[in-house]
């Protein structure tokens, strides 16, 4: 995507900046007009608003460039950013929301900033309302505390398309033989890392990264209904062809649950024929960021008496809303689940509904899917937790994992999160004892392949760490890239961490490049290791010896 630039000669600059803005400009402090662009000490300031206040940016480096002999000021268009269907990955559901709805939402919600300015003179300056969304031509930004709890704009990356991508070259799999390891299991038990963190088990109804998986889980059914009810207004009339247009996303839905958890869970679909109108006009119903409240609660609050009403809704567990096409009063989506206090406080006089979703703007754009945005948000209905956060930088587990971020090339549930909810067989894990071996040779079965054998290998590094592998191979719900690689996937758990964390870590050779992508949202690196390549964790070195019809691994410990 092109930015949308301004050169200014220094001549120039020092023309348009008036002698009251001639101090030192310091990050933070106050300044006189937006827009106003100061160099000093090798780097560019820019006056921007931050919630009322008139404030300096924190600054970029400015660029040795070849002198011009006419140095003049230059813009190209830039074309509106092309949303993912992960901003967020929705984000997460958090048991206290902090932030409320602006007093006068507009349907589009506009920055408070210049809208010409660019990522870099924008991105990490300082905001003042936590979870503010806004967008300009750069992309979409998310007002975030940092680690020092100071609050700053963070650039929302699953929000803008990263532009060309390089071409993948195609990966040379071998035809090989599973055999059984050399040294046999240990317990399972000592592999089942207990979690540690704030975020999740430890609050009993929230999310889990570890184990015990979340209680409330094991009182579901091993089939689950979901509604599609599709719901318009009198402003917003919704298409009659809608059937059409979801069916493919129901299905992909169901089969990815059923393959994920080995037959364990299935889902079943109740649709209503026709759509649901609701009183007022669409904009009553605004929400104005995925998680806002006490948008969520509005909407859920108006939504369900009427569609209750309306359709019969027994035996239903999980309502997905269906919007009307090109509507603009919910651009990311609205979610909740049974753990928090709406639905305790609203629901249908004729089941119990643990959990609803509507994908708002984003999900109706080119590349974008429904399905996968479904089966993220009831995943942590069931108790996954998110890996990574929802919003800001993202790290390559979350391009891997679809409960980390939906578009992400793989869409895949790896197998920490099916260990941890129990949808791999004892016989398809294997914990490996930490003392008494130099080194070990392991077979894998991809995760996803229908073949008997072992699909994970767990190694306890210590009470509240492990080191996880397993191997995967692009399956239909991949991103449609061509060679798109597949492999071993070492990485990382970390019991102290949990929800909106990366308790997951790839961990893969520091020469690999961001190269992979779907249709819009970020880059990520091939972190998986093909035949020949290993890395080194801790102590342990995991190499390669041949990846193909299987994945043939030697653990050493090399100390």
């Amino acid at each position: 995507m092109k930015l949308r630039a301004f050169v200014l000669s220094f001549g120039v600059l020092l023309s348009l900046v008036p002698a009251y803005s001639a101090a030192i400009p310091k990050p933070g402090t106050n300044c006189a007009k937006v827009g106003l662009v100061q160099n000093y000490n090798g780097k560019k300031f820019t006056c921007i608003k931050s919630g009322k206040k008139l404030i300096w940016n924190s600054g970029v480096a400015i660029k040795k460039a070849v002198p011009t002999a006419s140095p003049s000021m230059s813009s190209s268009a830039s074309p509106s950013p092309s949303p993912t269907s992960s901003p967020s990955s929705s984000p997460s559901p958090s048991p206290s929301p902090t932030s409320s709805p602006s007093s006068s939402p507009s349907l589009s919600p506009s920055p408070s900033q210049n809208p010409s300015q660019s990522a870099d003179e924008f991105n990490g300056t300082l905001c003042s309302k936590e979870n503010e969304n806004l967008r300009n031509s750069s992309g979409e930004y998310v007002c975030m505390k940092n680690n020092d709890g100071i609050l700053r704009w963070s650039k929302n990356n699953r929000i803008a398309a990263p532009g060309s991508r390089p071409s993948l070259s195609p990966i040379r799999y071998d035809i090989n033989q599973y055999f059984e390891p050399q040294i046999p299991s240990d317990s399972l038990e000592n592999c089942k890392i207990k979690e540690n963190s704030d975020q999740g088990t430890k609050n009993g109804d929230g999310l889990a990264s570890g184990f015990p998986f979340m209680p409330r889980f094991q009182t579901y059914p091993n089939k689950i209904t979901m509604a599609l009810i599709p719901i318009d207004f009198a402003d917003l009339i919704g298409d009659k062809d809608f059937k059409s247009r979801v069916q493919k996303d129901m299905e992909t839905l169901s089969d990815w649950y059923k393959e994920v958890s080995g037959g364990r869970l299935t889902i079943d679909w109740k649709v209503s024929e026709q759509w649901i109108r609701l009183p007022g006009s669409s904009k009553d119903y605004y929400v104005e960021s995925s998680g806002k409240y006490p948008d969520t609660v509005n909407f859920w609050k108006q939504v369900i008496p009427i569609v209750d009403s309306k359709f019969d809704l027994t035996g239903v567990q999980t309502i997905n809303f269906l919007l009307p096409l090109n509507q603009k009063f919910i651009y990311e989506s609205v979610q909740s689940f049974s753990f928090l206090s709406e639905l305790k406080q609203y629901n249908s006089t004729k089941t119990q509904i643990i959990s609803f979703a509507a994908g708002g703007e984003v999900f109706q754009l080119p590349g974008t899917n429904l399905w996968s945005y479904w089966a993220h948000e009831f995943g942590h209905q069931i108790g996954l937790a998110h890996v990574g956060m929802s919003r800001g930088a993202e790290e390559p587990m979350s391009g891997l994992e679809l409960i980390g971020n939906q578009t992400g090339p793989y869409r895949e549930l790896g197998g920490w999160m099916r260990f941890i909810i129990g949808w791999l067989s004892d016989n398809q894990i294997y914990c490996h004892k930490t003392s008494g071996f130099t080194s070990n040779d392991v077979s894998l079965v991809p995760l996803n392949d229908s073949k008997n054998g072992i699909k994970l290998v767990v190694i306890p590094t210590g009470p509240e760490t492990a080191i996880v592998i397993d191997s995967r191979r692009p399956t239909k719900y991949s991103c449609d890239i061509p060679n798109l690689p597949g492999g071993v996937l070492v990485y990382t758990y970390n019991a102290r961490l949990g929800n909106q964390s990366y308790f997951l870590t790839a961990q893969y050779p520091t020469d690999r490049k961001p190269t992979i992508g779907c249709e819009t949202g970020t880059l990520f690196p091939d972190v998986f290791l093909h035949t020949g390549d290993s890395v080194l964790v801790g102590s342990y070195k995991i190499a390669v010896t041949s990846s193909g019809t299987f994945d043939q691994i030697k653990i050493t410990k090399t100390s």
